[in-house]
């Protein structure tokens, strides 16, 4: 049996994380383009698109995407570095961040400074994609040792993995300062992305030899499926689930068929994103968020769409403005981008 070259094997490893960067990227756009739809909109107004659409799997996905990520280091070669790499990749940056937004909310008067006000942002901030996120990593964390002291070893490992952490998301979620944390709408992405990547890996061979021949195919019909469900929800009031369940897969096989074909601007931008997707998010949210609504209410007489791309483009240019700033320094770097 034919073995593939170190030089393939690199170069499909290299494939693999552009597409994987180009969805992450697509996905936070998403999420920024989003959040401008919401904070653009004026008293008696409101966007079917982003309510029952765009809003039901635009965190969803985002979890989905990071827990496929999460097994490419998984099991890892040591326990202690991948908890310290998490924690400085998730959780300082998400209390750097939290920190700044609280104290953003004090200036404008929107909270007022106490202990038990600070205690409360930090478990229930609304900037609480990173904590969560860190959380998930955490309770798969956990289930690898049990699997170890347990000296499990099988195909079914990754299984008993997961099952064992919505156990503990279960029984977690009835301590009210854990509540705002596990949510096991999202953890139950995070683990169907885990597993995905698990069984794909396990069946590489299969899998890559059936994408290669209907990818396209594939991508095709999950984009029908996309136009359908967002015409479908102009229609009826069809359940946030059900979008969700319908939606992600498609967006997913929709990147993964096409993304060869992407222009080369849009892909290496997609990718861009993707990469900085961390930073993406906090400014946005962190720095931005406050002065959509003053936006919004400067240009009443725009129409809504124009009022929407105009705040998307704007947060997503002061992002890589501010971006490329704090990758100057060390401190910042390390501090607000979880970068060393």
């Amino acid at each position: 049996m034919m073995t593939a070259s170190p030089l393939t094997l690199e170069l499909q490893a290299k494939q693999r994380d552009d597409v994987l960067d180009i969805l992450r990227g697509l996905t936070m756009f998403i999420v920024v383009l989003a959040h401008a739809m919401q904070h653009s909109l004026l008293p008696g107004e409101e966007s079917i698109l982003w309510m029952r659409f765009i809003r039901p799997f635009q965190m969803p996905i985002l979890f989905l995407i990071s827990g496929w990520a999460m097994a490419f280091s998984f099991p890892p070669k040591s326990h202690a570095v991948f908890i310290r790499k998490k924690s400085e990749r998730l959780l300082l940056p998400y209390l750097v961040w939290m920190l700044i937004f609280y104290m953003i909310c004090i200036t404008d008067g929107s909270n007022v400074f106490t202990f038990n006000n600070l205690w409360r942002e930090v478990i229930g901030s609304d900037f609480w994609f990173l904590r969560a996120l860190f959380f998930n990593y955490l309770v798969i964390w956990i289930g690898v040792l049990v699997l170890e002291k347990w000296r499990i070893q099988s195909k079914w490992g990754p299984v008993i993995t997961v099952v064992l952490g919505l156990v503990a998301v279960l029984l977690i979620r009835k301590i009210d300062a854990f509540r705002p944390t596990a949510n096991g709408w999202f953890y139950q992405w995070f683990l169907t992305g885990y597993l995905a990547h698990v069984f794909s890996d396990h069946y590489r061979d299969r899998v890559r030899a059936f994408m290669n021949r209907y990818k396209v195919r594939i991508g095709l019909i999950c984009g029908v499926l996309l136009i359908t469900m967002a015409c479908l929800v102009y229609l009826w009031d069809i359940s946030q689930n059900l979008v969700a369940y319908v939606t992600i897969p498609c967006i997913c096989f929709v990147v993964i068929g096409f993304s060869r074909i992407l222009p080369p601007f849009i892909s290496k931008l997609l990718s861009h994103w993707g990469a900085i997707s961390l930073g993406i998010y906090a400014i946005h949210w962190c720095l931005f968020a406050k002065s959509a609504s003053w936006f919004a209410k400067v240009v009443p007489n725009c129409p809504y769409v124009i009022r929407v791309l105009a705040l998307t483009a704007a947060w997503m240019l002061g992002c890589e403005i501010l971006i490329r700033i704090f990758k100057k320094t060390k401190v910042t770097r390390y501090f607000l981008l979880g970068e060393r």
